[in-house]
């Protein structure tokens, strides 16, 4: 029993020891085990997310802050023509414009505008008159652009500003009457303000930052120092341009699509190549004591195919509508004219970097013409001419590849018509001689 009671007594004695924990001993924890998971550190838990934040809207391709606007009238040309018996014609002009983006689609610009107009007539008696225009006009404008998707806009613009119009009549010694203005003079003078209102649809190449437009618009001008009265002018015409400064417009999603169409060159067999003239300039103006039209339409779509490489055929369809009438308390005039014809050609294409080509064709024109004068004055005549024209064409374009398979281009153009079978016995066959600076656009394939 003496050895089970020391053995006892031992152990409450080691027992007592260990839980004296005596200095310079660490108390030996042993931890329990259980299912429970163990809570994670202050530090390593996670924020709460914020909420997702919308993407900042990106810019537009056109109207963005910032962007400068470059744009002209289309048809704005220069160009003589002259019929070998009956007269000729002079005609050129340009009317370039500026605007800048002062905040989203919201624009200021500056827009300016000169053109001059020499005719020669001789009329079936052979007494001949022959008239000259000059028109010029300038001032700041204001503009709103309207997207209706990624590729299309309109783009109306108000300016205010000041014009200038001089016109004058000249006779032969064989006495042809002259064209008088209201108070019988043979010239008349406009100076004036002038307010025009224009509303185009833009068709926008995005990454070339080029468009081309077409819409109607309406001037208003001043009596000014004119003998006619104040004017209200309403037309339509067409207008090209591009974006030359501000951000660029955002990549497209399709951009690798996009480089790989445009690996193709220019000038490659089997490439077909779409392209046209197009002008639009028309309008009728209303003085307070005349009234004045004017309508000059010419639209002329091609097609070429290249049968090997730089070589080509093709041909050109297209249609020439003008039209000019004046009324005043004196005399009332109506010329119209009318041509449609078909060019066949041949190109050469003699690229020059990777992005401008020089193109010139040459082919001969068929076609038809016809045209009409009516006059009421103190000496009626009335005159219908109608006939085949037949004709050679040479054109020298200068294509720059603005966007991969688009271009525009510009360049010179000489042709030589002829009618025959014309009904006039003093015009007969008059061959017609035409040397003319044209712009254009085109795709191809």
């Amino acid at each position: 029993m003496r050895c089970g009671w020391g053995v006892f007594v031992s152990c409450l004695l080691v027992a007592h020891a260990a839980d004296a924990e005596p200095t310079g001993r660490r108390r030996v924890v042993v931890p329990i085990l259980s299912d429970a998971p163990e809570p994670l550190p202050e530090s390593s838990v996670l924020p709460a997310r914020p909420p997702p934040r919308e993407p900042p809207p990106l810019p537009p391709h056109f109207g963005g802050a910032g962007q400068l606007v470059i744009e002209g009238e289309l048809d704005a040309s220069a160009s003589t023509t002259t019929v070998s018996g009956v007269g000729d014609r002079v005609t050129y002009g340009a009317a370039p414009g500026l605007d800048y983006f002062v905040f989203r689609h919201l624009s200021v610009g500056l827009a300016t505008g000169v053109s001059f107009r020499s005719a020669t007539v001789t009329d079936s008696m052979g007494r001949e008159a022959s008239t000259k225009e000059w028109r010029a006009f300038a001032g700041p404008r204001i503009g709103v652009n309207l997207p209706l998707s990624r590729d299309v806009s309109v783009f109306p613009r108000v300016w205010l500003g000041v014009s200038s119009e001089v016109w004058r009549a000249s006779t032969d010694a064989s006495g042809l009457a002259q064209l008088p203005s209201v108070d019988g003079g043979a010239s008349r003078r406009r100076a004036g303000v002038s307010l025009r209102v224009f509303v185009p649809l833009l068709v926008h190449a995005r990454q070339a930052r080029v468009f081309i437009g077409l819409g109607p618009y309406l001037d208003v001008a001043g009596a000014g120092a004119g003998p006619d009265g104040a004017s209200r002018t309403i037309g339509a015409m067409s207008v090209l341009g591009g974006t030359v400064w501000g951000p660029d417009p955002p990549p497209d999603a399709d951009a690798s699509a996009q480089a790989a169409a445009s690996r193709p060159r220019f000038g490659g067999r089997g490439g077909v190549v779409l392209a046209g003239n197009l002008g639009v300039r028309g309008g009728v103006t209303t003085y307070d004591q005349s009234t004045a039209e004017v309508v000059d339409v010419r639209v002329a779509p091609s097609a070429d195919v290249f049968v090997v490489d730089r070589l080509s055929v093709g041909a050109a369809l297209g249609a020439e509508i003008s039209r000019a009438k004046l009324e005043n308390r004196v005399l009332g005039a109506v010329h119209t004219s009318t041509t449609w014809f078909a060019s066949p050609r041949v190109g050469i294409d003699v690229p020059i970097t990777s992005w401008l080509d020089v193109y010139p064709r040459a082919g001969f024109t068929v076609g038809m013409i016809s045209s009409s004068e009516r006059s009421v004055s103190l000496a009626r005549t009335d005159r219908d001419d109608s006939g085949a024209v037949y004709g050679l064409s040479l054109h020298v374009s200068v294509l720059a590849h603005i966007a991969p398979h688009a271009f525009v281009g510009a360049g010179p153009t000489v042709e030589y018509r002829t009618v025959a079978g014309s009904t006039d016995p003093f015009r007969g066959d008059a061959p017609h001689g035409r040397l003319a600076l044209d712009g254009f656009v085109g795709f191809w394939l």
